[in-house]
């Protein structure tokens, strides 16, 4: 069987038609098509073309193309066998669209689709750490450590039982919004004392069950 009936038998095939269908559909007789499929006769210019306009396909490609054989990536197999390889694709970090803020915040983390969010950077040094997301600071409260208009990158944690006492955290809180501060122990079991960096600002407490997701602060860019 030659390549253009066996493209006949596999087009239809993918189009899940009948004989009968197919060559009512073109307006062949059924026997007329039949032989084209069989390889007992070939269809005349018009016919062809009929038959590459139905398909939506080139008349050579109908002709000479197997579409029944898997198609190869010519590039792929000129980079295989000449030991080339293309670097992998740089992974990206989503900018948060609201502030952590060094203070009270008002917005929630809570329930964003970090997936979803289109303004991107990449941060190769930060590769190795595994961060889930960048995000803006506000307000002056973990100065000098942090400014306002820092960005700083952040690692999600499981659970607040993976809570590293004094590191810097981005906390989604119910009640004061997403903060960046440093949790540290509180007396009470089912609360966390939350502490600034700026000596102006006093420790206050917040109850584990009104945090949301509590991030881990891994790095920080800054633009002098």
């Amino acid at each position: 069987m030659d390549i253009f009936s066996k493209n006949l038998i596999y087009l239809r095939k993918k189009l899940n038609l009948t004989q009968e269908k197919l060559s009512e559909n073109i307006g062949f007789k059924r026997s007329k098509y039949a032989g084209y499929e069989a390889g007992k006769s070939k269809p005349e210019y018009n016919s062809l073309i009929r038959l590459c306009e139905y398909y939506d396909v080139s008349v050579d490609n109908l002709i000479y193309t197997d579409f029944s054989e898997p198609k190869k990536d010519i590039m792929k197999i000129i980079r295989e066998a000449s030991g080339f390889s293309l670097p992998p694709k740089e992974k990206t970090y989503p900018l948060m669209p609201m502030k952590g803020f060094a203070g009270k915040g008002s917005e929630l983390l809570d329930g964003i689709n970090l997936d979803a969010i289109e303004e991107r950077y990449t941060l190769t040094l930060f590769d190795a750490l595994k961060p889930d997301f960048i995000i803006t600071v506000t307000g002056n409260s973990m100065q000098p450590t942090y400014l306002s208009g820092d960005k700083v990158i952040c690692k999600l944690i499981e659970s607040a039982d993976y809570v590293q006492w004094n590191k810097p955290y981005i906390i989604d809180s119910i009640s004061q919004g997403v903060l960046l501060k440093r949790l540290k122990p509180s007396s009470n079991i089912d609360m966390f004392t939350i502490k600034s960096d700026n000596a102006d600002y006093d420790d206050f407490e917040i109850p584990r069950k009104d945090i949301r997701k509590i991030a881990i602060v891994v790095g920080l860019c800054r633009i002098e």
